[in-house]
């Protein structure tokens, strides 16, 4: 009920699904959500999945595959005709055409931003053409290591391409959203909280500080936005720069690793800082060339973990960008 409440649907259910795969049987548990007469599925993280997999042992995900499950004898469902509406829809594509220079992709990230369109910050982003050109066993070869979250998956079809596509986007989308819930948070409630800057977090509130603050989002929320139209003075630094020079002692083969994790025929850092009348917007993404085109592919860049060293404060929730009046950087005003 209470997810039902926070999230506006007129209905929720846990709906536990089975399918069998071979001598296997996959299992989902989604929360379902109905608004109006059309049901979607809401989460793939629902309480009772968790539940289910935390008895088995299992590690929670968006399916699970078993061998024991008590759901042989269950009657199969027969493929409604949804199937056949879901074949008539458009096909999208995510990313955009690309840019001549590495600047001009930085500038339209930064452009989405003030122009406060998300999707023109998301068009900045190679998508399809990362999916495909990642080699996953060059890249497995050159880090010796197997981590699910950066290793792209086998090109066995384009399924798996899918899926590090999506996953790529859903990565660089959190690091977007969480930098964009710092920019909305009033200093003082950092401050009073003793919550640190860029932690995204405000401390347990008692009753009438949770009021005040909902009042303070909602009368504060456009004003934070419509200040991101201010944004103006887009310029670069280099990465040393930005570093104090720790970005020389950066290694060739760091960045040929780099190259291969992208598939790209070139890979830089870079680092743009922009105003926001008195104060100063800071990003510091992965670029990288495809045949003659650039894109973002990586919010969170090598120079942006050495400028971490120094800026204490520069932590995970200010990845999409950084924004105060505290960005001091080496030759900037």
């Amino acid at each position: 009920m209470r997810d039902q409440e926070d999230y506006g649907t007129d209905e929720l259910v846990h709906l536990p699904t089975v399918a069998d795969v071979g001598d296997e049987k996959l299992l989902l548990i989604p929360s379902v959500a109905r608004y109006g007469d059309r049901w979607y599925l809401f989460s793939l993280n629902s309480y009772a999945m968790s539940e289910v997999t935390q008895k088995l042992g299992a590690v929670n995900v968006g399916f699970c595959f078993f061998t024991d499950l008590p759901f042989s004898d269950m009657l199969a469902r027969p493929a409604d005709e949804s199937n056949s509406a879901m074949q008539s829809l458009p096909k999208i594509r995510y990313e955009g055409d690309g840019f001549s220079t590495p600047e001009e992709a930085v500038t339209e990230y930064l452009n989405g931003l003030k122009n406060a369109d998300v999707k023109q910050m998301l068009r900045a982003f190679a998508w399809e053409t990362l999916a495909d050109r990642c080699d996953p066993d060059a890249y497995l070869a050159y880090m010796r290591v197997f981590y699910p979250l950066r290793y792209p998956l086998p090109k066995f079809d384009t399924f798996s391409a899918q899926i590090d596509m999506h996953y790529l986007r859903g990565q660089q989308i959190a690091y977007i959203y969480r930098s964009f819930v710092q920019y909305l948070l009033p200093e003082n409630y950092l401050v009073d909280h003793e919550s640190a800057k860029g932690s995204g977090i405000i401390g347990i509130l008692k009753d009438e500080e949770l009021d005040t603050l909902i009042q303070y989002f909602n009368d504060h929320e456009r004003v934070k936005v419509d200040a991101l139209h201010q944004l103006d003075h887009i310029r670069f630094i280099t990465p040393d720069q930005a570093t104090g020079g720790s970005f020389s002692d950066v290694t060739p083969e760091f960045y040929a690793g780099q190259t291969v994790l992208y598939g790209a025929d070139e890979v830089r850092d870079m680092v743009a800082v922009a105003d926001i009348g008195e104060e100063h917007v800071l990003v510091a993404p992965v670029v990288a060339r495809y045949g003659d085109r650039w894109y973002l592919v990586d919010l969170n860049s090598v120079t942006r973990l050495l400028m971490k060293l120094d800026m204490n404060y520069l932590n995970d929730y200010l990845i999409g960008f950084t924004y105060g009046p505290d960005i001091h950087l080496p030759g900037q005003p």
